[in-house]
């Protein structure tokens, strides 16, 4: 899987949840029919609204920033009187604080002259990723209306990065438009006011069926 893409399942398959992945040895059930000629399994992640890393990053720095003002000061009191206590204790006692027991030494040195072992190289080296099967996918086929394309795809087809335009052409209002391409969507009563975000995503698809794109927002025949 290569970052900054998404999966993207045909409309006729069950859609996964937000964010998932297919493994490696993944393989889709042929219960679930082929996939569409030109269909893109693939697609470009949109971006997000929020430049969340950049407001993580400012984030951390604010935070550094005022524990460092907190917590400095404390702890270099501490330090000190730490400090302080220590050369105390040192005078009292006569004694090297900082000296090591020979018992000590002793094992220091037998873990220095113990024999690990070499390491298994197998164990460093990593597993090789492959991507998943999908079956293969022929020229994209193109629809003489938008009831013909509907009937495959009920939501229509567009380019993957597209967004809806809601306009005159929605709702049944077609006035201006004369194509008689557009008259499956005169008095449907499915075609709504919201924008249209399941459509299907595929720029082959989308390519040989844009005469049906009548307000050239990148999503033909959307409902």
């Amino acid at each position: 899987m290569v970052e900054g893409w998404s999966f993207n399942p045909p409309p006729h398959w069950p859609r996964p949840p937000r964010g998932w992945m297919p493994p490696d040895d993944w393989e889709p059930d042929p219960a679930w029919g082929p996939v569409p000629p030109g269909w893109q399994l693939w697609v470009p992640t949109p971006k997000s609204r929020y430049p969340w890393p950049t407001i993580l990053c400012v984030s951390g720095v604010i935070a550094l920033s005022v524990a460092s003002v907190i917590w400095l000061p404390r702890m270099s009191e501490a330090a000190l009187v730490s400090a302080t206590d220590l050369r105390s204790e040192q005078r009292r006692l006569g004694a090297d604080i900082g000296a090591a027991s020979p018992n000590s030494a002793d094992a220091s040195d037998g873990v220095k002259g113990a024999d690990v072992g070499p390491v298994p190289v197998g164990t460093l080296t990593p597993k090789p990723q492959s991507s998943a099967k999908a079956p293969a996918a022929g020229p994209a086929p193109s629809f003489g209306s938008c009831g013909a394309l509907t009937a495959v795809y009920p939501h229509g087809v567009g380019m993957p990065d597209a967004v809806d335009r809601i306009g005159r052409h929605r709702g049944g209002k077609l006035s201006g438009l004369s194509s008689p391409d557009v008259a499956d969507n005169k008095g449907d009563s499915s075609v709504g006011t919201a924008k249209v975000t399941d459509f299907g995503r595929s720029t082959a698809l989308y390519g040989a069926n844009r005469p049906l794109d009548v307000d050239q927002d990148g999503i033909a025949c959307e409902r």
